[in-house]
């Protein structure tokens, strides 16, 4: 399905093919990139990147075949009257089945013995003029282009994970152990009593407890404590089947297969309206299933339900050479794109049947448990949202001396239909404290408290109808190529970029304002209604930005070998629409429960079931989201702004060898972040001091600048961040000359931002968390090449004629290769005892201890012990992403071989064997960064657990014609 995306690029889509590509890529094609690096800068969707990637990859095959205009082959001359034999086209099957596979590294690392992946990925393509015999012919005025594609596909996926051991499921824990296997005890939350003995002046710690509990004996739970709806629930578990461990740790492992049903087509017509005019209409279609993996083979898997997905796209162009210097391009486009979720439960009321009341929905409640895999699918798992966008552009081209003249202008509206569901069947979360001894870390555990249905966190969400959201905007620029002399070139160009703050159809949009009055508490801080009270539409203003550029191309050389490019600009991101229910509190409903001491009472027990609403929807009042978290549309103006300098050498080299040397930098300012990183209502950090007394609610609330409410969620929305990035690269490139073509590259990345990773220690100290971008690979090499074995008649070194020659004509070998460094590892503490006013804690450095090791390796990849979790309700000091440290580097090797056969002028047939990974070489999995205190260090920090990776062949037949 993805190559049919990328045959719209090649029949003339313009910027909405990312919409397309994005929308259609219900099955993966199994080759996609596993080194995890992230792109730059961050200023496109994941997704939509992805497909762009993808895009770029096909234009080369498409190329090939004849369907890009301007290529060969895309304009053919049309044979004798009356014969369809000036249709061209390509049918093709390509084919990948585990038998010709190397089992993967991870599969015969936990015991497996077979590899799965069964895909069969098929289609056609014809094109040529418009002829239908002794009916009509157009030849020389219109031509066609029609591209269908399928794929059916069955691919394992492993994962490796952590579950209860069957006796713990009965309640007894006498076989836990903490990270450094040493038996760990739980207690009874039923005997919690004041310490008559704490002394209040001194911290709390194992000779000064604030609270005692009572150990359970032989740390058992008696049958009769067990909560009913968690007994039911913990019965969807299956039982542990391997011990990769340590210390129990690591017991499941899963290969399920996922299975994808992609369908679609693409079609093209191009009229000629004499000599000056083209009209050009482009229809595409497509739909899709993706049946996700089942992780466990029940009605608690933790894995997201099944999906269909739909797209729909058409787009008429009309060019028109008004004078041989004036051109004038218009198009219009309009395109749809729907995720529907399947349900997950054929029809039964999971809840129901757990015996969990005061919930709306009908699927398994999420159940979410430190240490261990949960139950039940991730939250937004349930969704069908449906994006249509509309686009008309209009661009004129006007050639003047030495100038080039470019004026264009576009308008695209986006529609998004969302109805997304946090946690329909309500969300839980369950830590160790409430089974452990207050005011102590590593006490306590996560399934103890799930099996006393004492949930540290719960929330549940209702919403009644979707969110009908919308969004405009409006681009107008004007550019000049100049020809100053025969060797220099400038391009000025300035865009003026227009766009709409988000609205909804029916107003049903809300906003948390800090300078509203609450009616309920008389505090700042209250909930506002689109159209509403004087409230504009959208909470957000109307944006209008410019955008300039300048480029200039020089050739210093007389034999113009030599070229040189500099670029300079300024670009800034859409803060585009995001499906979900967010910012629609008052139409919709976030329940979430609190604690009124994280310590010693839960937010709810599953028993109790969840608390019901006190009023229905809609409920138009400003304290509505009072005591939940609140959603916000920051009411800013600003949005995320780069700053671009490009500096390219390039240089003609002899034997068909082409050099380039470039560098990039970029500043970025505004960036999108979360409410998380941002923390508006969040105590500063100093309140640490103040140590187990952030464990009560009350006292926290106290100590918020807006006490009536939990956290302020953005949605990724805030413009605050801040980003740095530098690039170079060096290339080599021979063009295709005695056979052979190749590119080769090496590239040298380095980001800085205060944004990525798993959070901030301190939002009101932003300069702290300025580090490595996470996920960023700093340095890449790439290797391409094609080689045309110099075989048969045409050849350089064999020329034969005859059968012989026709079995040694037309071979041909091209590759794909790539080795990246490991990008920073990002260490994290294994308890955070910040009374929960510090979500992304960082550890300690251990003065005198080198962090690395002499020879990494999986035993070791780093040195553990020159990190230490900080001591309690303090912060710590090694930076968001550590400065030297780096995960594994990532290596893959790809080949192909292509045989082509000539059947006669026209017609031939291509065999493929194509080797994914053909060296069949493992790349390690990430180590354990988890640390732990002095007295409970995580004995498996450092360490690297198994490689991934493995050998796929896949045989493809082509025939053209």
């Amino acid at each position: 399905m993805r190559s049919l995306v990328l045959a719209t690029v090649a029949l003339g889509w313009t910027s909405s093919v990312d919409l397309f590509a994005d929308s259609i890529q219900a099955a993966p094609t199994g080759t996609a990139n596993a080194a995890g690096e992230q792109g730059s800068p961050p200023a496109v969707d994941q997704e939509i990147r992805a497909a762009r990637q993808a895009i770029a990859v096909f234009r080369k095959v498409t190329a090939e075949v004849g369907l890009r205009p301007g290529q060969s082959g895309s304009r053919r001359q049309p044979r004798t009257a009356g014969r369809t034999g000036s249709w061209h086209g390509r049918v093709f099957e390509y084919f990948r089945n585990d038998a010709l596979d190397a089992v993967p590294h991870e599969v015969v690392q936990r015991g497996g013995q077979r590899n799965l992946l069964r895909r069969n990925q098929f289609g056609f393509t014809v094109n040529g003029p418009v002829v239908l015999p002794k009916l009509l012919d157009q030849r020389g005025k219109s031509f066609f282009t029609f591209s269908y594609e399928g794929t059916r596909e069955r691919v394992g996926h492993s994962y490796l994970t952590t579950l209860p051991t069957a006796q713990r499921r009965l309640g007894d824990f006498s076989d836990l152990v903490d990270r450094a296997g040493r038996p760990l005890a739980i207690y009874d939350p039923a005997s919690t009593r004041r310490n008559p003995a704490h002394v209040p002046s001194r911290p709390v710690g194992s000779g000064n407890l604030e609270y005692e509990r009572l150990p359970f004996p032989a740390n058992r739970i008696p049958l009769t404590r067990i909560d009913t709806v968690a007994r039911k629930a913990a019965s969807f578990y299956p039982p542990p089947n391997t011990s990769v461990g340590p210390f129990l740790r690591n017991n499941y492992w899963a290969y399920p297969a996922e299975r994808n049903a992609p369908n679609g087509f693409l079609a093209r017509v191009d009229q000629n309206l004499g000599g000056r005019q083209k009209l050009t209409l482009d229809l595409g279609w497509s739909n899709g299933f993706q049946d996700v993996p089942a992780i466990y083979a029940t009605e608690g898997n933790p894995g997201r339900p099944d999906r269909q997905f739909a797209s729909r796209g058409i787009q008429l162009r009309d060019t028109v050479n008004l004078t041989p210097n004036f051109t004038f391009l218009s198009a219009f486009e309009a395109d749809a794109r729907i995720v529907d979720t399947l349900a997950a439960t054929d029809g039964r009321d999971m809840p129901a049947e757990l015996g969990l009341r005061g919930v709306s929905g009908t699927a398994f409640p999420t159940l979410r448990l430190r240490g261990y895999a949960g139950l039940g699918t991730s939250s937004r798992s349930y969704q069908r949202n449906a994006l249509v966008t509309f686009e008309l552009d209009n661009q004129a081209i006007l050639r003047r001396g030495p100038h080039t003249w470019t004026v264009e202008s576009a308008a695209r509206f986006y529609n998004w239909n969302t109805l997304e569901l946090d946690a329909p069947a309500g969300q839980f979360s369950f830590g160790d404290r409430l089974s452990g001894l207050p005011g102590l870390t590593n006490t306590g555990d996560s399934f103890a408290s799930f099996l006393l249905g004492q949930a540290r966190r719960a929330e549940a969400t209702d919403q009644p109808h979707p969110a009908y959201l919308r969004n405009r905007s409006f681009q107008n620029s004007v550019a000049d190529q100049w020809q100053v002399a025969a060797n220099l070139t400038v391009t000025l160009r300035v865009n003026l970029d227009a766009t709409s703050p988000r609205t909804e159809r029916y107003d049903r949009q809300s906003s948390f304002d800090p300078t509203r009055a609450n009616p309920a508490t008389r505090t700042l801080g209250a909930l506002a209604f689109a159209a509403w009270e004087g409230e504009r539409r959208g909470f957000q203003p109307f944006r209008i930005r410019a955008e300039p550029r300048l480029g200039i191309s020089w050739s210093p050389s007389a034999d113009r070998n030599t070229t040189v490019r500099a670029t300079l600009l300024r670009s800034y991101s859409p803060i585009s629409l995001r499906s979900g229910p967010f910012a629609t509190q008052g139409f919709s409903r976030r329940r979430l429960p609190i604690s009124p001491n994280r310590q010693l009472e839960p937010a709810v027990t599953l028993d109790y079931g969840f608390p019901e609403a006190d009023r229905p929807l809609p409920d138009l009042r400003g304290d509505f989201a009072n005591d939940t978290d609140v959603d916000m549309i920051p009411r800013t103006a600003a949005q995320p702004t780069y700053d671009h300098a490009r500096l390219e050498i390039e240089r003609r080299l002899p034997k068909g060898l082409l050099f380039r040397a470039a560098g990039r930098t970029t500043r970025g300012r505004n960036l999108l972040i979360g409410g998380q990183i941002v923390g508006l209502n969040r105590p500063p950090v100093e309140a640490l001091a103040y140590r187990d007394r952030l464990n009560t609610e009350a006292f926290r609330r106290s100590l918020r600048p807006f006490p009536h409410v939990q956290d302020v969620r953005m949605n990724y929305q805030y413009p605050g961040g801040r980003y740095r990035f530098h690039e170079g690269r060096l290339n080599l490139q021979k063009r295709a000359g005695n056979g052979l073509s190749l590119d080769l590259e090496y590239a040298y990345l380095k980001r800085w931002d205060d944004y990525s990773g798993p959070g901030i220690q301190n939002p009101r100290e932003r300069s702290s968390a300025w580090a490595l971008g996470r996920g960023l690979r700093p340095q890449r090499f790439s290797l391409s090449y094609t080689y045309e074995l110099p075989f048969g008649p045409s050849g350089t070194e064999v020329r034969r004629s005859g059968v012989v020659a026709r079995l040694l004509a037309d071979w041909s070998v091209s590759g794909f290769s790539r080795l990246y460094a490991g990008d920073p590892i990002v260490l994290e503490p294994l308890f955070n005892n910040t009374g929960g006013i510090v979500p992304a804690l960082r550890v300690d450095p251990v003065s005198g201890i080198d962090p690395h090791v002499a020879r990494p390796g999986p035993e070791a990849w780093f040195n553990p012990q020159a990190f230490v979790d900080p001591p309690d309700f303090q912060l710590g000091a090694v930076p968001r992403t550590h400065p030297t440290l780096r995960n594994p580097a990532y290596r893959n090797h790809d080949i192909s071989v292509t045989k082509r056969f000539a059947l006669s002028q026209h017609q031939s047939v291509e065999v493929l064997v194509q080797g994914f990974n053909f060296l069949n070489q493992g790349n390690w999995n990430d180590p354990d960064t988890e640390i732990g205190p002095a007295h409970a260090r995580n004995a498996n920090a450092g360490k690297i657990i198994g490689s991934r990776g493995g050998r796929v062949l896949q045989l493809g037949l082509r025939y053209n014609f």
